[in-house]
């Protein structure tokens, strides 16, 4: 699970195990392939021979890890990305499939440009606490108007947001808590039902991230997801799909009606 609260539960793993680590050897696929590119055994990786980690932070599905000197490398966990851990350098997955990029007894990836980067969005990372509701209110206002609501959680937007099939839940959840219909576009919520999705959005996070630390149940939270009768009116619940990428949505028009 590599959305905004899993990679922050990944962040925290990885802080309290490697933090001080130097790293002594690097190796997986994205290391073969810029050798490959260099012609000469070398690889950029190369610089974080024999540098201690300083520290490791989160954003979004990305992942920082800050080593000594001005080095850091970046993260993203795509959409199926995960971690783990291994004492053995060739260790492979359950599917077989050898690492992308392991760093023997430290850990992972690319550019210095990413330290500004984090600096630059993490006020937008709803699982931060410095998280800024401000900015990211006027953020989704800054949305093209006719853009539909679902664009909120896209990664251009605010950080952590539910975007992959199985932490999409969070938005579904957020949307009914906010009672905003998922068909709406930007210019027909007011700032104070912007606001509110915001506050949902983050407050429902939270409680995703809280179940997945505590191996705790998350289903008996959602009301609306795969759902066919809503729990508050007794409505019918309405499975669609929203917005430019046509996203599967369930929501209740009784209940999700914009007041």
């Amino acid at each position: 699970m590599v959305e905004g609260p899993g990679c922050k539960l990944n962040g925290e793993k990885l802080k309290k195990r490697v933090l001080g680590q130097r790293v002594v050897g690097l190796s997986g696929s994205c290391v073969d392939k810029s050798q490959r590119q260099m012609g000469d055994g070398r690889s950029p990786y190369d610089r974080f021979l024999g540098k201690a980690v300083t520290e490791v932070k989160s954003l979004g599905k990305e992942l920082f890890v800050y080593v000594a000197g001005d080095s850091c490398l970046r993260v993203h966990f795509l959409m199926n990305g995960s971690m783990r851990f291994s004492k053995e350098p060739g260790h492979q997955g359950a599917k077989g499939q050898t690492a992308v990029l392991q760093l023997i007894l430290t850990t992972d990836c690319a550019c210095l440009e990413s330290q500004q980067k984090y600096a630059d969005l993490i006020d937008l990372d709803i699982c931060s606490p410095t998280f800024d509701q401000q900015r990211a209110v006027t953020t989704i206002g800054n949305i093209p108007p006719a853009s539909y609501v679902t664009s909120c959680w896209t990664k251009m937007c605010c950080r952590g947001w539910g975007t992959s099939s199985r932490t999409r839940n969070i938005v579904f959840q957020a949307l009914f808590n906010a009672g905003i219909n998922p068909n709406s576009t930007v210019d027909e919520l007011s700032e104070e039902l912007i606001i509110l999705l915001v506050k949902m959005n983050r407050d429902f996070t939270k409680l995703f991230y809280e179940c997945r630390r505590d191996c705790k149940n998350l289903s008996k939270f959602l009301q609306v997801y795969k759902s066919s009768v809503c729990p508050e009116c007794g409505a019918r619940v309405v499975q669609c799909k929203v917005g430019e990428y046509a996203r599967l949505t369930f929501f209740c028009p009784a209940c999700q009606d914009n007041t």
